[in-house]
This record gives structure tokens, sequence and C-alpha cells, in this order.
């Protein structure tokens, strides 16, 4: 694998001196001129180190061979990161890995670190997966392992290149690597298959064990759950006093049905384990960690960092804000609001004085109707619909921003935020809302006024119960937390625009406060260099 060096010295020099070059200003890390997707951290000396997959982006000026190269970003804070120069690239035409390498992981151990990444032939059309290692000691220059590929598919469990499926399908990827705490060693995890009638029955995760990184001895699969079509970025983690595995599926992978939550489409799930090694299994009920329509994000992988375990994954194209990592004292995993968000509130948009609601039109031509809101006396809002819905508009927002409120359903069926694409219009036709439904027990995203189902996730909407709100407004995208867990995300439609954009409070047959309300405006800030 020398020929990796050869590969990165016609990478134009530019790219190689992108170390210490601040990302645009915007809300989470995006590459320049770079489309991202997968990505994986490793902490080292009070940094963290993100490796990622990339693609150009649309009019940008890099070469297509810089976006076939596995892209490297620094950060000390979670928040603001900066490009470093490329790291593992194709190898020679012709070779095992002359296609652009996939997901993998990395690890720092005594001054050097290990890269590895998934290796793809042309000579296969990438349907046979194997996994690689380069190693540096200055993440500037890598040089491939003499051994590579370090592992493949063990015939005894796993569909293997001496039998591959009748597509010639070989899946051997995303290999994530932790400390063995039972031995001086490593367990390693990656997706793969075994021989089975349908795919879904042999969906898995396989398990590798090994002293020095470098020679790997093979376990039966410790996660196999056979109801999904795949499962993929493997990502294992102590925590709690349990371990955790997360895994990426959706319905694109050849079946449906396989979520505890009937509205999802594409999620990332988790299992638990007394010990490393497995067996994974998924607990009863709803075991999706990130899930919901087809912008959901994808790719979860995590990071320990100054105590904590932090989250990320892949929002559209870009690097999503970091999340904690919690597990509830009922079994559960959960990706909570993380304060590291604050640094990128603005001012608030408050003034002294709370803006009073102006009830609207619920659709172009009609009347008022549906209801009302006002303001009382003790600064809450309360809002009353006995037959339909109506939206109060605060006319105080921004194009991007974040709301904090304390909701409550008193009665009837939904309530909840309501984005205004402009505050100038008297109805509520192309509005945005963002609500609990106490009927349909869920949270919900959709378009004003046909409600058409867009995003929905399971949630347990219970009457005179206060709900902790914090709605996040970013470009194309939305986050909803509640009582600070992260119950929704996703992206706004494509026709949706934001002209003069507001808050607005929502209310459907039934009675609503809203108390506690803050609106700030969101800015990126400059990356520090």
């Amino acid at each position: 694998m020398k020929y990796i060096l050869t590969v990165l010295l016609l990478v134009p020099l530019a790219a190689l001196q992108a170390a210490n070059t601040p990302s645009p200003a915007v809300f989470g890390y995006q590459p320049n001129g770079m489309l991202m997707w997968d990505s994986w951290f490793v902490e080292d000396h009070g940094q963290v180190h993100m490796f990622h997959l990339q693609r150009l982006a649309p009019g940008s000026k890099r070469s297509a061979l810089e976006a076939d190269h596995i892209g490297h970003a620094v950060s000390r804070d979670l928040i603001h990161w900066t490009e470093q120069p490329l790291t593992v690239g194709p190898g020679e035409a012709g070779g095992l890995d002359d296609m652009q390498p996939w997901t993998g992981c990395a690890v720092a151990r005594e001054g050097t670190f290990h890269l590895f990444y998934t290796m793809r032939s042309s000579r296969e059309n990438a349907r046979c997966q194997r996994i690689g290692l380069a190693t540096s000691r200055d993440l500037v220059h890598w040089s491939g392992h003499s051994q590579n590929p370090l592992i493949r598919p063990d015939a005894r469990w796993y569909v293997h290149e001496g039998k591959p499926e009748p597509e010639n399908k070989v899946g051997c990827r995303d290999l994530i690597v932790v400390r063995d705490p039972g031995t001086d060693g490593w367990l390693g995890f990656y997706a793969a298959t075994a021989p089975a009638e349908e795919e879904a029955e042999g969906a898995c995760i396989a398990a590798v064990r090994s002293r020095d990184l470098i020679h790997w001895g093979h376990l039966p699969p410790v996660f196999q759950p056979k109801r999904y079509g795949e499962v993929e970025v493997p990502d294992v983690f102590p925590l709690g006093g349990k371990w955790w595995m997360t895994c990426l599926t959706s319905h694109g992978h050849g079946n449906r049905g396989g979520f505890a939550d009937p509205h999802v489409v594409r999620g990332t799930i988790y299992a638990t384990a007394d010990r490393p090694e497995g067996p994974y299994r998924e607990p009863t009920g709803d075991n999706i960690l990130l899930g919901g329509d087809d912008t959901s994000g994808i790719s979860v992988r995590s990071v320990e960092f100054e105590a904590k375990r932090y989250a990320f994954f892949t929002e559209g194209s870009r690097l999503s804000p970091p999340m904690e990592m919690c597990a509830t004292r009922d079994g559960r995993l959960q990706l909570m609001w993380s304060e590291r968000q604050n640094a990128w509130r603005g001012a608030s948009l408050l003034g002294a004085a709370p803006p009073t609601p102006v009830a609207l039109r619920t659709h172009g031509t009609g009347a008022i109707g549906g209801g009302r809101w006002e303001l009382t006396p003790a600064g809450t809002y309360r809002g009353v619909a006995r037959t339909g819905w109506q939206v109060g508009d605060l006319k105080v927002g921004a194009t991007n921003m974040e709301v904090e409120a304390s909701l409550t359903l008193a009665s009837g069926v939904a309530a909840g935020l309501v984005v205004r694409a402009d505050r100038q219009s008297p109805h509520a036709s192309g509005d945005f809302v963002i609500g609990l439904d106490a009927k349909d027990r869920c949270a919900f995203a959709t378009r004003l006024p046909m409600f058409f189902p867009t995003n929905r996730r399971a949630f347990p909407v219970e009457h005179g119960r206060a709900y902790r709100l914090r709605l996040y407004v970013r470009d194309d995208r939305y986050e909803l937390f509640v009582d600070d867990a992260l119950v929704l995300h996703g992206a706004f439609p494509g026709a949706f625009r934001r002209t003069d954009a507001s808050v607005g409070l929502l209310v459907d047959r039934g009675e609503a406060v809203i108390q506690r309300l803050a609106i700030y405006r969101q800015e990126p800030g400059d990356n520090p260099k």
C-alpha cells in the first residue's frame, strides 16, 4: 500500500495546505467546496479530530480526486471546526482500494493515528468490501499498511469472497474499534451479512478482536436482528453501566415495518449488552435514537470529550450540532440538548413587554374563525379553539432563530409553535407548524393549512402536563427538543421560503397555555483562526 502516498502527491498543493483553514460561517461544519456525509471522531490532547466522507458541492472549484479522499477537521469546542489536509484516498488503478474509501474509524495510540477505512475496488464494481488501515504521526502523511486488507469476512459465519451472494456482494464496512476492558487489546465491529435466504435475515454486525490493531480474529455475529434490510455504520460505547450499539437502517434498505415507531422511515436504532463483545439485543418498545422522515439525520457516531459523550450525525450535507448521549434510568438511550449550542445564540428578539398575539385567518380567503389567542395580565399566552385550529402571530422572529417555551395542552387535540414564512401575511396558509398532538400521541411537523403528514415521531402527549420546548430553526433545517430530549428534526419542504419570518402559536380543538417564552436570533459567527 505504499502507493497511497503517491496518490496523495497528485492532489493539488492548495488542498494539502488546507490546515488551519477555518470553515465558512455556517450552522454545522461543512468543508470548503464539499458536501459531507458519514463522519467519525477521536479525541487527542484536548482536541477532537473528525474524519468524514465527502463529495463535491455544486459549483465547487475543488477536484474530483480531492472529493474521493477522506476529509479531516479539528475542534476544541465541538462547534467550531477547522479543515485540515486530506487523508486517505483511492489506491492505484486495479488494486483492492482504487475507489473512494468508505466509512471507518480512528484510534490514537502512542503518538500514532490509526485510520481504518472500507476498501472498495473497481474490478469488482465495489461489490466486495474489505477493511484497510493507514497510519500517521503528523496527520498529514499517511502510510497504508503492507498487509492490507487487514479484515475480510470469516467464512465460518459471514458471506465472504469465496461464496458471495448472487449479486456478488460481500459486506465488510464501517468498522468501529473500542478498547477491550477485559484485556489489553481491542474489539472491532463492522457491517456484514450472514448467509440467509433473504437480506433482512442475514443483515448483522460482525465482531473481531485484536491485541495490536493489525492482526484480527473473528467472533460470531454480535447483533443479528433479522428484521432490517441492513444495519450499518455501527457505534459501540459504554454508558451508564451498560454497553450500547447504534446502527443505521431505513426502508430504503429493502424492507419496512421494522421500526417500533410506524412514522419512521429512516433511523438509527440501538441495542444493549452487559459486556462489549455482546450479544447485543434491542430493548422492547421504541429503540430509535434518531429518526423520522427521509430528511432525518444519518450516520450517528459519538466521542467522549471533557467527561461527556457527545453524538454527531449528518444533516443533509453538513455536521449536526453536538448532542449529549444519555442513558435513562428505564434503560433507554437519548440524544439530549447540549449547552454548547448556545455558542450560536444571538440577541433576544423580545422587547421589554411580551408581544400581543394576532389571530390569523386559517386559510387564504376565509374568515379568522377557528378560535382565539390572548395575552393574560400575568404574561401567559392562552389559546382556545372549540372546533378548529388557530394561529396567533407574535410578529417577532428571524430567518434563523431559537424559540424556548413551556407548553401545556390543557385539553383538546394539539398545540405547538409556528414558523411563519411572512409576518405581513394575514393568513396562516403556507406556514410551518411543529407541535405535540395528544390525539395521535406524536410530535409532528407539517405545512399549514392542510396538515399533510410530513414528519412525525411517536410521543406520549399528556393533557395538563407542562413540556419545555426548544425549537431551533437554522437555514433549511429544524430541531425540536422536548424536556431537553431531541424528539423531532428534519428539513423544511423545498417550497418553504422565509422572507420576513416570525413566531406563531398554534392551538387545535382545545385549550393551550404557553409560558416562559424566549426568542433568540441564531448567528453562526466566525470560526476561530
